[in-house]
């Protein structure tokens, strides 16, 4: 809102793991503010494809593991997603941060990854939630 006024055509790009929904608000803003705007995106496909798979998931799961670093915003912004549409979500950097977490009345628990999560970090969590819970993990 703050910008000045442009009398030539705006570009956006943008490169950016935030939600989509909030790209899509700063999108609406500029182009109440620049009625030219031509937008061209930016929000990666693994960003997107996880994003949305978080959503579908927090209607069937009563709690969502994001795996990834908490300095991760793709990570972050999994769990804020999820947190958002009320299913609690826990971002887990290791193994022994579900020891952490009560799993006392959860029948289905969602997990996804950051998309730069390391295969290995997924495995050793997914390792720790098998033997803690003893659970089917269906992929």
């Amino acid at each position: 809102a703050n910008l000045p006024s442009i009398n030539a055509p705006v570009i956006l790009l943008c490169q950016t793991t935030l939600s989509e929904f909030d790209v899509a608000n700063k999108v609406k803003t500029l182009q109440q503010k620049f009625p030219q705007l031509i937008n061209y995106g930016g929000i990666c496909y693994a960003t997107t494809s996880r994003q949305q798979s978080i959503i579908t998931l927090t209607k069937q799961c009563d709690l969502i593991l994001v795996i990834g670093s908490t300095k991760s915003s793709n990570s972050k912004q999994l769990a804020t997603i999820a947190n958002s549409m009320n299913c609690p979500a826990f971002l887990l950097e290791t193994p022994t941060e579900l020891h952490k977490i009560n799993f006392d009345k959860v029948e289905n628990i969602g997990i996804s990854a950051g998309a730069s999560t390391p295969q290995e970090q997924i495995d050793l969590i997914l390792a720790e939630l098998n033997n803690l819970l003893e659970l089917e993990i269906c992929k």
